[in-house]
This record gives structure tokens, sequence and C-alpha cells, in this order.
């Protein structure tokens, strides 16, 4: 194997005389452009992988690679450069091994005795052990845990293990089963008037008229993004409107306060942009798309997807291609039944059930409006699941929780949040949200995204409630308040060791927003009151995911940007004012405030000059560079630590911050950020970190 070296798909090491394969396959659960590197033991029937290499994250993209560094380390990364893996070994004159044994090897020939072993997988087994592989010492083997039930509302549940934590999936049978993921495969649209139905769009055909699972092919010529750009994709390229349709999930890009004209010359512009959906929601977002997956079609659908075909393509053949396809079941055993005629005994008794069922149906509807407490509509009933144990709940029960709003915890802009007990003893923070002006539908939507976030320096969204006016969230209840109580208050002193474990918390957690979700996610608001703490004191970030929720302010309603609606004096980036749309660096801006404020223990907008007037934020940032060229932070460091801190890690939090409130394209990115505080963790695996 040669250093440096990418791995095509088609890559395998071999051993013939155990039939072992080491290989780079693709087309994993997480689609065709995901890979993981393997061990596969090829005697078995369907050829079993017998050791990955970090099982739980798989890499995307066709430029993913393995590589044997120069420094004697083995690594695996994605076409995007992060690495999920490394074998953490170093060394000159290093080599890499596949024994018969099944055992993957790194080891230094040079020590003599048939070499000494740096690095083997049979120390770090997944959940299969071939023969002669030995136990390893001080470590747990267990299988994967997968359980399926029934919960206590009959709902189905299959509730498996994770990377972090368990999980709960499972489609709920109220919602819409074309919110399955993957349901009619690429390309291809569901709709559900009332039965399935799975069809392709304009421009695209079936791929097997026998399995939907197989999704559509486009009609035309796919473009080759490996050749020159072409200097003019306008002549090129069309677009064809497809209404009341989008494509969830898989977006190049996250755009926001933008022109629908600048959302298509986006789009093709970029070679691997397929379509793009544009939702205006009072600010104009714009979603290019790499892939079109998770497709759907649906009346009471108000967005519109805006597909790319060749300026050649005659886009009428393909409509009625469109038309017809979408009369095919899904399930493609299933015939439609014919007839001579219609049976007129079942037409009349079918009319005579209908005539009963309507004076029961009246009958029944002035019951209910005449009692004292209305019926919910069909949107407000029950408990309907999105994700995991994220559920809906209704106004009564968050009242009788909270015993009718009593207990306040805090306030903002956002809204009020109160201290809650649900029924069967879980203490939760309700918040009424204030300025929302979606009505039930779009509410909805949102939530189905906020609701599939999940990490560990994220607060929880366990539920919500939308009612009428009342819009409220449910949060995990975090105990140790938030961290602007316990680095500005009076009575107490954040200890340092806490104060970095809370600053590379609240940077992984910003990253996974911006870097991770299938929905990016822009907080708008980082601030100290929005960073709590648990009792280990680990970060959990609050109010993420409302920015679109907001009401508009205007003489339109909603004709003003994003950018006049979201944030706190002090901690909002530059870019606000000058009416630009906005994206996630506004985040990074006053996350560099926040952690500049943990190394001073005072809030950096409150600083003023001896004559008392206060200093810009430029002045304080020219100040502080000043500063750091001595390479001795200690008169900014909180006095009340007196002296108890890491000079390395202070110094380093302050430059991470300056770089934070440079100019909006000379911003780090938060994945970055919290890459530099990680490497600054541990003094003794990781060199100094000099971030630029």
């Amino acid at each position: 194997m040669l250093r440096k070296s990418p791995v095509a798909r088609a890559f395998f090491w071999c051993r013939p005389r155990r039939h072992l394969l080491l290989r780079l396959p693709g087309g994993l659960p997480g689609g065709n452009n995901a890979f993981s590197f393997s061990i596969w033991y090829t005697d078995a029937a369907n050829k079993t992988a017998v050791w990955t290499a970090n099982p739980d994250a798989a890499v995307n993209g066709r430029g993913s690679r393995i590589s044997f560094r120069h420094d004697g380390g083995l690594a695996l990364s994605g076409a995007n450069g992060t690495t999920v893996w490394e074998s953490k070994t170093s060394g000159a004159g290093l080599s890499v091994s596949l024994l018969d044994s099944g055992n993957l090897v790194i080891s230094d020939p040079s020590s003599g005795g048939g070499g000494r072993t740096l690095w083997q997988s049979f120390d770090w087994p997944t959940d299969t052990l071939v023969p002669s592989q030995p136990l390893t010492k001080d470590t747990t083997l267990v299988s994967r845990y997968f359980y399926l039930y029934y919960d206590n509302d009959n709902v189905l549940r299959l509730l498996y293990d994770g990377p972090d934590m368990s999980s709960i999936y499972w489609p709920n049978p109220d919602y819409g089963p074309c919110s399955t993921h993957g349901l009619c495969g690429q390309n291809a649209l569901c709709e559900y008037q009332p039965r399935l139905r799975c069809s392709c769009p304009p421009a695209y055909e079936m791929v097997d008229r026998q399995d939907w699972r197989k999704g559509c092919k486009p009609m035309f010529s796919v473009t080759n993004c490996r050749q020159p750009p072409s200097p003019s994709p306008e002549q090129q390229f069309k677009f064809l409107k497809l209404p009341h349709s989008d494509f969830y999930g898989y977006d190049l890009q996250f755009n926001q306060s933008v022109t629908f004209e600048y959302c298509k010359k986006l789009c093709l512009k970029m070679c691997l942009c397929v379509g793009f959906s544009y939702k205006l929601e009072g600010q104009g977002v714009c979603y290019p798309k790499s892939i079109l997956f998770n497709g759907f079609t649906s009346s009471a659908f108000s967005g519109t997807i805006y597909l790319k075909v060749p300026i050649d393509f005659d886009a009428s053949a393909a409509l009625v291609t469109a038309r017809s396809a979408a009369g095919l079941a899904c399930d493609p055993n299933i015939r439609r039944s014919e007839g001579n005629g219609t049976k007129w005994p079942y037409l009349f008794a079918f009319a005579g059930v209908l005539g009963v069922l309507d004076i029961i149906f009246i009958a029944t509807s002035w019951w209910f409006l005449s009692s004292e407490q209305s019926i919910p509509s069909s949107l407000e009933v029950g408990y309907r699941m999105v994700t995991g144990q994220f559920r809906r709940f209704t106004y009564r029960e968050l009242k009788d929780a909270t015993g009718n709003f009593k207990e306040e915890l805090g306030r903002g802009g956002s809204g009020v949040v109160y201290r809650g007990v649900l029924d069967k003893g879980k203490v939760v923070a309700v918040k009424k949200l204030t300025n929302v002006a979606w009505g039930d539908e779009e509410f909805w939507a949102e939530m189905t995204v906020i609701g599939r976030i999940n990490h560990m320096n994220l607060v929880r969204i366990w539920g919500f409630c939308s009612q009428g006016k009342h819009k409220l969230l449910v949060y995990e209840y975090v105990e140790n308040e938030s961290l602007d109580r316990h680095l500005f208050g009076t009575d107490r002193t954040l200890p340092w060791r806490e104060r970095y474990r809370i600053a590379l918390g609240t940077a992984r957690g910003l990253a996974y927003l911006h870097h991770e979700c299938l929905e990016w996610v822009i907080h708008c608001d980082v601030k100290p009151e929005n960073v709590l703490l648990t009792r280990e004191f680990d970060a959990k970030i609050a109010d993420f995911g409302l920015a679109k929720l907001s009401k508009r302010d205007g003489a339109a309603g909603d004709s003003m940007q994003l950018s006049h609606m979201r944030g706190t004096t002090g901690y909002m980036a530059p870019g606000w004012a000058l009416n630009v749309p906005i994206n996630a660096k506004v985040d990074v801006y006053s996350y560099g405030i926040v952690l500049l404020e943990m190394v001073m223990g005072c809030r950096v907008c409150d600083q003023t000059t001896a004559g008392g007037e206060r200093l810009e934020m430029s002045q304080i940032a020219q100040a502080l560079r000043q500063v750091v060229a001595t390479g001795n932070v200690v008169p900014l460091v909180d006095g009340r630590l007196q002296g108890q801190f890491n000079p390395r890690q202070a110094l380093e939090m302050v430059r991470i911050s300056l770089s934070c409130m440079e100019d909006r394209s000379n911003r780090p990115t938060m994945d970055d950020v919290a890459k530099a505080l990680t490497a600054c963790d541990d003094e003794d695996e990781h060199p100094a970190y000099r971030y630029i």
C-alpha cells in the first residue's frame, strides 16, 4: 500500500489462502456514496464483514481515501478531508500487513524478531470474532441491542443502540407515510391521497417497473462534473417547475434572505446541483439539491421544486410520462379492477350507508359544538410521534404540568420559560413562544425538522404544542442554570477547567448545527444566557432553530429580513446591520464574544474607557491583539481565578475569539473552532495549535 494513495470504489486487498478481503465498499445504508474500511471473509455465503474501522461513522463521497501517511498512521477520510478513523501510530519505515488469521497489523520491521506490532485490528473488534482472535483484555463484548415493542400509546417502536445513545425511530401510522425515508427511491415522488403512490417527476422515468425502491432515472444525459465547467450554464440548462412538491434533505447549501433569481443562478453555476426549492417565507430561503431523495407531492403543500434539465429537453413529453406514472401503485402486484358495467345494487346500498353516516355525523358535531370544551381539529388530536420521544402535547396538558405557568425560569426575546412536571414525574422546561405568525401546518412542519436534532451539547426538545394561538415547546430540564449566572454572578466563581469544557462543548454543539444536521440550522442568538449547564458542567445550547419561527416586523408584515429580528445587542455580528444575507458566520462571531467573556469573566460589551464611554468592539479587538502579540494574556484572565488557569489554553481561546470577530469571509467555521479547542485540550497528546 502506497502512502498518500487514494482508494477507489473497487479497492480491495486479497489474502487468497484464507479468503480474506480488505476493501472499501460503497453503497452502504447511508447512500451509494457512503463507504467504510472493512475486512471481509469471502468464504461465507454473503461475504461477511468481520471488522470495520469505526462502524458507526461511514465516509461520504467518491473521493474518499484510506491513506498510509508519511508519519506512519493509517487513516480513513472522506471526500471533504474529514478524518473519521485513524490508527494513531507513528514512526518511520512502518508497514501494513493483512495476516492469514484476518488480523490487520501495523508493525515496525526495524525492531527485529519479525517486527514489533504497534497496532492490530484484533485489539479493536467490532461485532465478529474469527478463529485464533483473542478476547481483548479489560474490555466488554456486547451484542448490538434491538427491541421492537408497542408502547403505552399503541405505537410500534424500534429501539436500537446507536453510537452515542439509544434512539427510537418508527413511522407513526397517523403521520404521512411519505415521510418514511427513501420510500419511493431516488428521484421519485411519493403521494398519499389516500392511497400511497409513487411516481416519476418530469424528465425522469422508472428504473425498474417491478420495484419502486430503485426509484427513477433521468431521461437526459447527466453532466460530468469532472470536465471543465461550461462558461455559460444559462445557455445549457433550464428549470422545470413542479408545484406542491419537494425533496427533503441533501441540500448543497442553505441560503437565507436571497431572491429567486439568485437561487436560480446559484444552481446553474453549481455542477452538482440537480434542482432547487425556493421558499419565500418572508425572507427567501434557497435549498440547492445535490440528490433528489425523499420526494413528496401534496396539494396541501405550498412549496415548489425546480428541476434542472438540459435546455433542449422536451418538457411536454416529460409531463405526460409523469402523469401516467403517477397512476401506478407502489406495489407492482396490485392491479386495477376492471368491470363491464356499474354494479347498481352496490351503488344504491353505498348511497344509503352514506346518508345514515351523514345524519350521525351532523348529530355528533352538534353535540360537540354545544359542549363546554371544544374538541381540537384532526391536526390537534392525540399525540403524534415525529422522531424518537418527540411528541405533541395539548395546551391543557402543559397548563396542568406547569401549575398554570406558575414557576418562571427565565425569559428572552422569543418567549418565557416555565418549570413543569409531566404525568410520569419527568421535570421539563416549557417555553411559551411569542411573535409566532405561522399557522398550525407550518409550525408542525418546522417541528418535524427541529425534533430530529439530537446532540449531547444541545438541549433536547421533547415535544411541542400548537393549538390555536398557543405555541409552546417542551425541553429537557437542565438543572444547573445558564452560563451567565455562573460567569457573571458575584456569589460564585467558575473554575478554569469547567470554563474550557463549556467552551469546547458549545463549539461542538454549534458545529453540529452548522455542518452535520440534515437541515442546516443557524442559531442567530448565541449568548451566555442560551448556554445551559448540567450538574457536571457540560454545555447544552438552548433556543436553536427558533429563527424561522419568529414573526417579521414591518408595514408589509413579512417584508423585513431575518437580520432585523434575531440576536442580542453586544453579540450580534456586523452583518446584521448591513442587511446582507445571513449565514453561519453570524454564530461564529457571537461565539467569539462568548469565548472571550469566559476568559475575562465579564461582559465584553460593557467595557468602557476611563471617561466612562462605551468601547466599540473594534477598539476592544485592537487592544486584545496587542496583548496577544506579547504572548502574555494573564492581565486578561478573570482575576477571581487567582492564577488558577492554563496559560496556553487561555492564549489559544483569546486567539480563536479574535479570529471569530474578523470580517465574515475571514472567520473560521465552527468545525475549525472545535478542532482547535480539542487540540489544545490535552497537552500530552496534541502539539501546540496556533489558529490561523
